[in-house]
């Protein structure tokens, strides 16, 4: 019975080395995978991060005209409200002076 453990031993110990070798070679293979993926994942990072960094340039630059429009019409809109304040006031000084001189011709024989 030696004879037939020492084979069976050697058939187990044969077919243990191609299940490694196999092993090796698949682990092998997807190893070179995810170094090709990884390769590829940082490519398109570096893509999305150009993409951003322009995106975000355009959108400071588009900022700033909005930015200087927004303000040029907050100055025109000033303007505009201190004119109609004006007149505003200068109606009613005219209104009361109005009302005196009324009421002072009704005081005077």
């Amino acid at each position: 019975m030696h004879d037939g453990d020492a084979a069976l031993r050697q058939a187990l110990t044969d077919e243990l080395a191609k299940v490694r070798a196999e092993v090796h070679q698949v682990d092998t293979g997807l190893r070179q995978e995810v170094h090709q993926v990884d390769a590829g994942l940082r490519q398109e990072m570096a893509g999305v991060r150009q993409d951003m960094i322009q995106f975000e340039a355009g959108l400071r630059q588009e900022m700033a005209a909005q930015t200087g429009t927004l303000r040029q019409q907050m100055a025109a809109t000033r303007v505009d409200i201190i004119r109609w304040s004006f007149l505003f006031w200068l109606g009613q000084v005219v209104a009361i002076a109005g009302l005196l001189s009324f009421m002072l011709r009704g005081l005077t024989p």
